[in-house]
């Protein structure tokens, strides 16, 4: 069995094509944190699949070499939707008046769910909180602002992925190799440059 874009923890097999989540979400906060931010929230999807675990775990990693701390409670756990993300976002904010400089989230969808948060209460982006996304879904660059996000390359993963599976049918090779594919971090209007 093999997985394109994401997996479930669980299962070891390889011959899988991934994004490169980690240094990704690395890249990305760090460059958060080099315009300024400090106060950092971080979204997450479901903890038992791989893109969760990675784009958490290079969040992390940033904050750690900076120096940086984030209280426990500022990491949320929501579902891959803007649905859960919006409701989890609320919650926060009802049972805490320590606004985060900004919102980082696991995916595009999650980063709507906050936007609609902030909406509802009244809260301004980036002006009161910075927000960004993962994945470059194609309604990112039309909210309001535009959302600050990576840009994975989808082009070349889908290109690979055929190409391995052809490789199978061809050769019935089931080489153990994952396939790691980048991307591009795209600042946009929802993160000032600098604060």
């Amino acid at each position: 069995m093999s997985y394109i874009d994401r997996k479930p923890r669980s299962i070891k097999t390889q011959n899988c094509v991934l994004f490169d989540d980690y240094n990704l979400s690395y890249s990305l906060t760090k460059q958060i944190i080099e315009r300024g931010y400090e106060k950092l929230m971080y979204i997450n999807g479901p903890k038992e699949i791989n893109i969760s675990y990675n784009r958490l775990r290079g969040f992390k990693d940033a904050l750690k070499d900076f120096n940086i701390k984030t209280p426990e409670n500022w990491i949320l756990h929501a579902g891959f939707d803007k649905n859960s993300s919006k409701e989890k976002f609320l919650e926060f904010l009802k049972n805490n008046s320590n606004l985060p400089q900004a919102v980082m989230c696991v995916n595009d969808s999650t980063a709507i769910g906050v936007y609609n948060a902030c909406k509802k209460i009244g809260v301004k982006i980036p002006e009161d909180i910075a927000v960004t996304g993962f994945g470059h879904v194609k309604v990112s660059s039309l909210l309001n602002p535009p959302l600050t996000t990576v840009k994975l390359d989808l082009k070349k993963a889908c290109e690979v992925a055929v190409e391995k599976l052809i490789n199978l049918i061809d050769s019935n090779n089931t080489a153990n190799k994952n396939t790691i594919i980048g991307g591009k971090i795209i600042f946009r209007a929802s993160v000032k440059e600098n604060i």
